[in-house]
C-alpha cells in the first residue's frame, strides 16, 4: 500500500511561459535519460495551440539559416524556433558529416497567423494519419535494429548459453 504522504508527479506540461518574449511560450520536451524536461521550441507565439504545434511538429521541416538557427517551417513559412541548444548539437553532427547548406532567414517569412497555419495544414494528412505513419516508421526501424544486432551477435556465437 502506498504511503499517504507520498508526493504524486504532477504531469508532465509541455508549455512553460518566455519571459523574455512577451506573449510566447518555449515547448518543452523529454529527452530519454535526461533528468528534467528540456525546450525544444522557443518563443511560440501563444495564439498557436498545442495541436498546432504538435501538427508542425510532424508535418514541418526543419530549415538551417545562415545566422545559426533552426526553425521547423511549413508552407514555405517560419514558425518554430529550435532551441539554441539542440541547433548548436545538430550543426556540430553536420560540420562532422560534411556540413549543410544553410540559407538566408529572408527566404523564408514569419507565419503570419493561426488561420494561415490551420490554411496550411488542413492541405496535408491529419495529425493522427501523420503519427501513425511516424509509430510505423519507428516501429520497423526498432524492429530493423534489433534483428540487426541479434545477426551481429549470433555470427559469433558458438554456445546456445550466448545466442538469443
Amino acid at each position: 500500500m502506498a504511503s499517504s504522504t507520498a508526493k504524486e508527479t504532477p504531469p508532465f506540461n509541455p508549455d512553460v511561459p518566455n519571459p523574455g518574449y512577451i506573449g510566447t511560450r518555449d515547448i518543452l520536451y523529454q529527452p530519454p535519460n535526461a533528468p528534467k524536461p528540456q525546450p525544444k521550441y522557443i518563443a511560440v507565439p501563444n495564439e498557436y495551440t498545442l495541436d498546432q504545434i504538435k501538427h508542425v511538429d510532424l508535418a514541418g521541416m526543419i530549415v538551417k539559416f545562415d545566422n545559426g538557427q533552426d526553425w521547423t517551417v511549413i508552407g514555405g513559412k517560419r514558425l518554430l524556433r529550435h532551441s539554441q541548444a539542440i541547433a548548436d548539437e545538430a550543426a556540430a553532427y553536420d560540420k562532422k558529416h560534411g556540413g549543410v547548406e544553410r540559407v538566408p532567414l529572408s527566404k523564408y517569412p514569419m507565419m503570419s497567423s493561426p488561420q494561415e497555419l490551420d490554411e496550411i495544414l488542413a492541405t496535408m494528412p491529419s495529425f493522427d494519419e501523420l503519427y501513425r505513419d511516424f509509430q510505423t516508421r519507428q516501429d520497423t526501424q526498432q524492429k530493423q535494429d534489433k534483428e540487426s544486432l541479434l545477426l551481429r551477435s549470433s555470427s559469433g556465437c558458438h554456445s546456445e548459453l550466448c545466442c538469443l
